[in-house]
């Protein structure tokens, strides 16, 4: 598969493009930095872009996890989560009796 809409025949191997983005992904360098035994880094971005738009990368990441949790003998899709309550905002009109006042309402008037 070459990036969307090119039509031209791959020059790169595909394995060798994906091993870039994991490796771009591992080790949070920017795309110019990657080494050259890899893709060039246009071309390796321009397939993780067409991916991700494409929502392969999502799908990939899901039947990865998936085959994961089988290999640990878990159902291939969890049936619970987490939610911490630092990351879910109440609307600023909410106001409840027992929570710590607001920097704001305990500065003097």
């Amino acid at each position: 598969m070459s990036p969307v809409g090119s039509g031209r025949t791959p020059t790169h191997d595909l394995r060798e493009i994906f091993n870039a983005i994991l490796y771009v992904n591992r080790t949070g360098i920017a795309w110019r930095y990657l080494p050259h035994d890899f893709p060039p880094h246009p071309t390796v971005y321009g397939y993780f872009a067409a991916w991700s738009k494409e929502g392969i990368l999502t799908a990939l990441n899901y039947q990865l996890t998936g085959l994961v949790r089988d290999h640990h003998g878990r159902t291939t899709t969890p049936t619970a989560s987490i939610m911490d309550s630092q990351s879910v905002r109440t609307p600023p009109t909410s106001h409840c009796p027992h929570s710590a006042p607001t920097p704001e309402s305990a500065l003097p008037s």
